[in-house]
């Protein structure tokens, strides 16, 4: 997502700020990938449980399962405690992106970058909640189901109703 938000943005962040730019997103990228751990977690179990003969991808390598092996903890106090963890990484997070607002010597491009990332942490996590991928229950709407099959039309059209 580190560069698909960079060229989706047409953002030019310079080549002496790269490292800054994966430093100061480490913590949204943990973030991240630690929601997607907390949503993934039942689906990839099924998945395990379901392959004969196991396979290399069968054995869950998930935040959950490790908290709970270490900790010796059942699942619900594990994603208790990786919820607390997503907070502390998103917390971290929102702190750079204020503290970058006031950054000058950093480039625009940088400073834009560091905020879009922010939208991705709550976008991840809307996509998390309600997302077939990780819920039975859910259903792609005719829309989805179309630009899955047929590609984002040229001219999407709006989603709100206009007056």
């Amino acid at each position: 997502m580190l560069f698909e938000i960079a060229f989706g943005m047409s953002l030019k962040v310079p080549t002496k700020e790269h490292t800054l730019l994966v430093n100061l997103g480490r913590p949204a990228w943990i973030a991240v990938a630690l929601t997607n751990d907390l949503f993934s977690y039942d689906k990839e179990c099924r998945f395990a449980d379901t392959t004969s003969p196991p396979t290399p991808h069968s054995e869950l390598f998930s935040s959950l399962a490790i908290l709970m092996r270490e900790r010796s903890v059942d699942l619900e106090t594990a994603k208790g405690l990786l919820r607390e963890e997503i907070r502390k990484y998103v917390g971290r997070y929102v702190q750079i992106v204020e503290e970058s607002k006031e950054r000058e010597d950093w480039s625009v491009d940088l400073r834009r970058y560091l905020e879009a990332l922010l939208y991705g942490i709550s976008g991840n996590l809307a996509y998390s909640v309600d997302s077939p991928r990780y819920h039975l229950d859910k259903r792609y709407n005719a829309r989805q189901l179309e630009w899955m099959a047929n590609g984002v039309p040229a001219e999407p059209p709006l989603l709100l109703r206009q007056p």
